[in-house]
């Protein structure tokens, strides 16, 4: 029988039929929090590509900031108030620990502060806005 089934896909009078679809649009991807966390992706990479591969909070830091960036495409991909809500927390967790990680880095003269002031604005900024979401449907949850 499973000869059968591999003949028959391999003919060609077995397929899908050609279908049009839509162009693929993620709704996450035009919010800005999702935005400048990926651009904190990018920064990070950077600084790690220039640190020594020894150093032991270079997992970590990655972990982190794609923890961010994929947590905030899960939450607002979920349908109730709660489930978003605990999606952008767990976001805004992981940016705490990747700024928390820059500072780590710092202290251990790893990077200077200088080069890391950029990346700790961006996750700042990622950190308000989640912070901000987080209000508006606990408020939306209220009514």
């Amino acid at each position: 029988m499973l000869l059968g089934l591999k003949r028959a896909s391999m003919s060609r009078s077995v397929g899908e039929e050609q279908a049009q679809y839509g162009t693929l649009r993620f709704p996450f991807a035009a919010l800005d929090m999702y935005q400048v966390s990926l651009d904190g992706v990018r920064l990070i990479q950077q600084l790690v590509d220039e640190l020594d591969p020894r150093a032991r909070t270079l997992r970590k830091l990655d972990t982190s900031t794609t923890g961010t960036v994929l947590n905030i495409a899960e939450g607002h991909g979920r349908e109730t108030v709660a489930d978003q809500n605990r999606f952008m927390k767990m976001a805004q967790e992981h940016a705490y620990q990747t700024l928390l990680m820059l500072d780590l880095m710092v202290a251990r003269k790893e990077i200077t502060d200088s080069r890391i002031a950029e990346g700790k604005a961006m996750q700042v900024r990622v950190i308000a806005m989640l912070h901000a979401w987080y209000e508006r449907n606990e408020q939306r949850q209220d009514l």
